[in-house]
Parts: C-alpha cells; sequence; structure tokens
C-alpha cells in the first residue's frame, strides 16, 4: 500500500506545472505519547494552540504513538494531551521559530483527567530530528545586538546576519554559511526569494523594518530538497495577536563624537535622525489580526572631498614654477620660461578646465597631490512601512498578506563645478499565503509574491549641452546623459563621466508546498516558478558615446601639457543606444521524505530537479563564442533584427568579421545568426538532468533531547 502511495506521489509531481526554491516559513511541533514505563500509547489527541492567537490544532498519535502538528507560524505554543484514565498534561510558552522541527514528548501519568501535570518550557539545547544544521535570532535579538544598522546611512538590518555562528561576511552585504560561497546563499522574505537578479546576493534595501522581524534565520549543513542552495537565509515578518502591541523609538547620531578622518581639515557634518514605530492587535479576536511598522530615516551626513586640480598659473600654460620642463611636441625644444604660448593652448582644454575647482590646500601656487579638499553634504533619506494581515477562515484554512514598501534618496556631491548625482533606491515586496487542512495528514501551503528592486543614479547636469559647449565632437548619437573622459597619468585628478548606473530587479514567484503523513513517514512535495527580469546599464569603455582621452607627457614631458596643447596618447570610444534587458524563467520540483525508522533514529532523503532555460534578452543584446571552428572560432548572435543592427560596424570590425579578408594570416572570424547556426535563440542549450538528491539522519542515542548525532 505506502509503495503504491509513494508512486502516486511521484506521478502528481511529474504532472505538477514545472516551477526554482519553494520555500516554506512554518514550523512543526512533534513528538511521542508514552505512559511512565515508556509504552507508547497511541490515539492519543494532542491539541498545540498559539498563544497569541488563541488558535488550536488537534491531532492523534498514531499507532507507534508518534504524533505531528504541521505548518505552524513562528510564535508561542501551549501543547496539552488528555486520554482517559490518566492525568492531563501540559506544557505552555514553547517558542517556535520558522522551519523548525520541535520535539515536546508526551507523559501520561495515571489518575483522573481532572487532574493535570504542568511543564515548564525551555528551549531545546539541540535540533532532535533534522540533520539540518541552523541558528536563527528573534524579534528581541534583532532589535538590541550591537550592530548599528541605523547608523551606517540605510535602516537595513542585514547586517544583523554576521553575528550569526557559521556565517562570514564579505565587503559588502554577501554572506557565505557554512563555508559556502556568498553566491551560494539563497534569501527570502516570508518565503519568497529577496535574491538580486543580476547579482545573486541578497537585495539589502528589500529587509523590512527591524521592528517588524519575526525571526531571521540561517539554514546551512544537510538542507533537504525543499530547498536549493548551501546555505539559506530566511526572515519572518511579525503578525498581530489578540493583544495590542505597539513600539516607538529615534536614533540620533551627530559629529561630536566622531574622529576627524584621515587628510581632512574638518569634521564633516552629520546630523542623523531615524524614528518609527510599530503596531499590532486584533481585528477581530481569535480571527483576523494585523501588524504594521513605519520607519522613516533623516541621515544628514557630508562627505570630505579630495581632488587634484591644476594650479591658476599651469590653466594658463604657465609651469614656471613647477619642477619639471614642458617641451615643444614638435620640436623637442623646451619651451621659453616654461610657458606654453596662448596661442598653442586647445580650447577644448581650456573649456574643460572650468569645471576644475582651484588649489585651497597646501601650496596654491605650485601643483601638489590633494591640492583641493573641501566638506560636501551627502545626505541620505529612507521612508518605509510594512502591513500584514492574518486571517483565519476555519480551522482548516488560514491566510496571511504582507506589503513592504521603501523609498531611499542619496546625493553624492561632485568635486567638480557640477551639480550633485542622485540616487534612487526604490524596493517592494509582497507575500500571500494560503494554507489549507485538506485531509488531518494532507496540509498544502500555496504562496505568491513579489520583490522589486529599482536602483538607478540621475545626473543633475545636462552632459550633451556641456560637451557641445566645450567644442569637442562626438562621432555618434549621445543617447544617454554623461560627459567626455579625460584622464591623466601623473596624478590630476581625471574628469569625466560615464553612462548613470541603475539596477531593475524584478522576482515574481509562485511556489506550492503540500505536507502528507503516513505512518511513520513525513512526506513534502512541491513545486516553485519564477519570472525574473534584470536591467542594467551597458556600458564598454568608460564615457562610452562621449568618448575617452589619455595623456601621460610622452609629448611635452608632462600629461597636462599634453592635454593644454591637444595631444592625447591614447583615446577610444564606443556607440552605446540600449543596455541588458534579460527575461529568464526559472522552474523546481522536489519530494523528500521524514522517515521515523525507529524511536531514536529519523532520516530524511529527497530529490530535487531545477530548470534554467537561457534568457531572453529584449535587444538581442546577447552573443556566445563558439570555439569549434580551428583558429578563429565563431561569433552567434540571436536572429532577431535588433541584434543583427547593434553589431554593425564597430562589432564586426572589432572581430574582422567574415567575409573580411585575413589579418595578419589569420582568417576572418564566421558570424552566424542563431538561426543560420542551428542554435536555440538563448545561445545554449537547456540543461534537462538536473537533480539533487539529498539525504541526511539524526540519532538520538539515550532517547532524549540533550544528544543527537546528526549527518
Amino acid at each position: 500500500m505506502f509503495r503504491q502511495r509513494i508512486i502516486s506521489l511521484l506521478v502528481l509531481l511529474i504532472s505538477l506545472p514545472v516551477a526554482s526554491l519553494a520555500q516554506s516559513t512554518y514550523g512543526s511541533i512533534l513528538g511521542t505519547v508514552s505512559d511512565p514505563t515508556g509504552a507508547r500509547i497511541a490515539g492519543v489527541n494532542v491539541t498545540i494552540t498559539n498563544q497569541g492567537e488563541d488558535i488550536s490544532r488537534t491531532v492523534a498519535a498514531d499507532g507507534f504513538g508518534n504524533y505531528e502538528a504541521l505548518n505552524l507560524k513562528a510564535g508561542v505554543y501551549t501543547v496539552k494531551s488528555e486520554a482517559a484514565g490518566f492525568k492531563s498534561f501540559i506544557v505552555r510558552d514553547l517558542q517556535l521559530v520558522a522551519r523548525q522541527s520541535l520535539r515536546v514528548n508526551v507523559t501520561l501519568d495515571v489518575g483522573s483527567i481532572t487532574e493535570s501535570v504542568n511543564v515548564n518550557a525551555s528551549a531545546p539545547v539541540v535540533t532532535t530530528d533534522t540533520g539540518t544544521i541552523s541558528t536563527s535570532f528573534e524579534s528581541k535579538q534583532v532589535l538590541t545586538l550591537p550592530s548599528n544598522y541605523r547608523g551606517a546611512g540605510s535602516t537595513s538590518p542585514v547586517r544583523v546576519l554576521a553575528f550569526q555562528p557559521g556565517v562570514n561576511s564579505d565587503n559588502g552585504v554577501g554572506y557565505s554559511v557554512q563555508g559556502a560561497t556568498p553566491t551560494q546563499t539563497e534569501y527570502s522574505l516570508d518565503g519568497i526569494s529577496t535574491v538580486s537578479v543580476r547579482s545573486n546576493g541578497a537585495l539589502s534595501e528589500l529587509f523590512p523594518s527591524a521592528e517588524g522581524i519575526a525571526e531571521m534565520r540561517v539554514q546551512g549543513v544537510g538542507n533537504n530538497a525543499e530547498y536549493g542552495q548551501v546555505g539559506d537565509i530566511t526572515t519572518t515578518s511579525r503578525g498581530g495577536s489578540n493583544a495590542f502591541h505597539g513600539s516607538l523609538f529615534e536614533y540620533l547620531q551627530n559629529r561630536a563624537m566622531d574622529a576627524t578622518a584621515l587628510g581632512a581639515v574638518i569634521k564633516p557634518q552629520k546630523n542623523a535622525n531615524t524614528f518609527g514605530g510599530s503596531l499590532g492587535g486584533p481585528i477581530k479576536r481569535n480571527r483576523a489580526f494585523f501588524f504594521g511598522t513605519f520607519e522613516d530615516m533623516q541621515y544628514h551626513t557630508g562627505a570630505t572631498l579630495q581632488a587634484t586640480v591644476p594650479t591658476e598659473a599651469i590653466r594658463r600654460g604657465d609651469f614656471s614654477k613647477e619642477s619639471y620642463t614642458v617641451k615643444d611636441p614638435f620640436t623637442g625644444i623646451a619651451f621659453a620660461g616654461n610657458q606654453i604660448p596662448a596661442s598653442r593652448i586647445n580650447s577644448v582644454a581650456t573649456n574643460v578646465l572650468k569645471y576644475y575647482p582651484l588649489p585651497n590646500f597646501g601650496r596654491t601656487d605650485i601643483q601638489t597631490a590633494s591640492n583641493f579638499r573641501t566638506p560636501a553634504a551627502s545626505p541620505i533619506t529612507s521612508w518605509q512601512w510594512d502591513a500584514r494581515i492574518d486571517y483565519t477562515i476555519s480551522n482548516r484554512q488560514s491566510v496571511f498578506g504582507r506589503l513592504s514598501w521603501k523609498n531611499a534618496d542619496s546625493v553624492s556631491p561632485l568635486v567638480f563645478l557640477l551639480p550633485n548625482d542622485t540616487g534612487q533606491n526604490d524596493s517592494r515586496s509582497m507575500t500571500l499565503s494560503h494554507v489549507a487542512s485538506l485531509k488531518p495528514n494532507l496540509v498544502n501551503e500555496f504562496r505568491f509574491g513579489f520583490a522589486i528592486s529599482n536602483a538607478a543614479t540621475t545626473y543633475g547636469f545636462d552632459g550633451r549641452k556641456i560637451t557641445a559647449e566645450i567644442g569637442l565632437k562626438t562621432p555618434g548619437e549621445l543617447t544617454f546623459n554623461g560627459l567626455p573622459s579625460f584622464s591623466f597619468g601623473s596624478g590630476t585628478s581625471g574628469f569625466g563621466r560615464g553612462k548613470p548606473s541603475f539596477n531593475f530587479s524584478h522576482s515574481y514567484q509562485w511556489n506550492n508546498n503540500t505536507t502528507w503523513t503516513v505512518g511513520r513517514h513525513t512526506i513534502k512535495f512541491g513545486a516553485d516558478l519564477r519570472r525574473l527580469r534584470v536591467q542594467t546599464a551597458l556600458g564598454f569603455t568608460g564615457s562610452d558615446n562621449y568618448g575617452n582621452t589619455s595623456y601621460d607627457g610622452r609629448f611635452s614631458g608632462r600629461d597636462l601639457g599634453d592635454f593644454l596643447v591637444g595631444l592625447p596618447y591614447a583615446s577610444s570610444y564606443a556607440s552605446v543606444n540600449q543596455d541588458n534587458d534579460g527575461l529568464p524563467w526559472s522552474y523546481a520540483l522536489y519530494a523528500q521524505d521524514s522517515f521515523k525508522a525507529t524511536p531514536k533514529l529519523s532520516l530524511e532523503y529527497g530529490l530535487r530537479w531545477e530548470l534554467h532555460p537561457p534568457f531572453d534578452d529584449t535587444g538581442g543584446n546577447i552573443t556566445n563564442f563558439d570555439r569549434a571552428v580551428p583558429v578563429t572560432g565563431r561569433v552567434v548572435i540571436p536572429t532577431m533584427k535588433r541584434a543583427t543592427e547593434i553589431t554593425a560596424p564597430g562589432f564586426l570590425l572589432a572581430i574582422n568579421a567574415c567575409p573580411a579578408p585575413a589579418y595578419q594570416g589569420i582568417p576572418c572570424t564566421p558570424f552566424l545568426t542563431a538561426e543560420a547556426a542551428n542554435w536555440p535563440e538563448g545561445l545554449r542549450n537547456t540543461q534537462w538532468l538536473n537533480f539533487n538528491p539529498r539525504f541526511g539522519f539524526a540519532y538520538r542515542p539515550f532517547g532524549d533531547t540533550k544528544t543527537v548525532i546528526r549527518g
């Protein structure tokens, strides 16, 4: 019979719509029911009650005396059991965290049912029923640990994760778990992924306010088939309860206790004020609850700008006070008085130097390193709110929804005489969840959600107008805002601005998890579907369409001399008229079984299958190189017309595309569309056999909750 059920399960999995990383945030309470002699008692009812919501669920011990309540929200619980001829068993204040399997063994003493045995709850020291290694921070720890996440220009509590054992951070907000690389870590909020589609790292601004976090949990070694990555970091939001609870806070910083930065003359300004609060409670007692937060950050701080700029004399071509000699590039003879004649100075150079500030630090009559220094305001502000509603439809169905909204803005001052850059980072995330107990031993959970992060930089100047005013002509159309690039080899600060950066990451996710208890087996299977989109700025050579020039003094003896007479040693140009816009799908199926092989031994085994087809780029901006052709290989692009248009003529010249003649004895490079090459339009083959088997065990040699061997 059990074999037939397993076959039916596999057939069901195959028939499910293919889907990437199904992730539940619910936990379970399980255990055994026995008498004082240790003999198991079958058929006894065990009632598990969420103390905050006063919502109960009753399960019956099976023929082996085992019971398990599945898909429980994180929270504080009471476990109660009653049977004729025995005293009632009650244990209160059990803290269940997300994805935890909490063992509570019930021992029924002989006596009247009106009598009760009350047990004091205590946090388990070790995990007893799974091979997975995990740790977590609950709400109070997130709020009180000495992690200065509200004092560093962001309100995201992501940096709290660095305090978790087994977690190591890189220079940013990438975290490796149990020795894996940061890109092997999955991040989720209420079971919906918050991973950047572009970098596969955490989207830190998608974390809710710390006031609205119920738990931050890290799972590493021994993840079962439900999880696709080596490391898994999930954050769960707080929900309301039958009691009203709220909070208000304010966090203040200023520069009084700050140190003066190395090389700075004064301390930059700082007046940082972050304030907010939370409120939660019942909408309808024992049935509907709400919880919400808001947080506002006004981080008015500053930066010390430093640059090496030309002196007023140098701008006129006068190098007489400098320690080096400037010569005529055409004769090799030093200019008289170390002065470049005004008639020889290029007008473009003169116009560019108008955007350089004059020296104000140290000697201002000769050029020295970092001879311009000034404090400048660089404020960062953000506003965010989170709202969650939980509703119990019946004793067999419940739903919850959460929406988080955050806008962050920043100002980046420039050392040049130009308006400041501004940055925007708008983050949105949502989760909708429905849990249904289809049968006493069959529970289904469906989730839908999205995670949207739109980060972009905006320039405050008109680059096209400035480029025309300085008298520089560009060979192609200026399709974006920027400035021509001028770089120097002897320490003078370069001028120019490339394409404004932006990174849009959009993820829409549907997942379903079904848990089925059959005897000593707890079977879980599910599917996950994601529609992803990533849009990023495309650039190749600094200022790209605006052009780049470099000066090192090889003509006049000094880089600024070459610049003034208009003789760069290198120049480059790239024609960029579109950006990256990728649209991938991602799918996964999994099935796993947690088998109570003996009262002391639990086995976990499962299989995961993932499918990651090639992504589509809306502008055909992808290319692949096939090494199968000897000597030159061949280049393949999508068949769409747009892909062909953006490769001509620059890219074709760069690779000496056929039918061009041979170059220095090397044949031309074959250049084909996907259709001509008989390739898929995504330019790579889909890997259909991506299977990931999993196995783990947990063994309690003494049958208690103090000692466990896991692997």
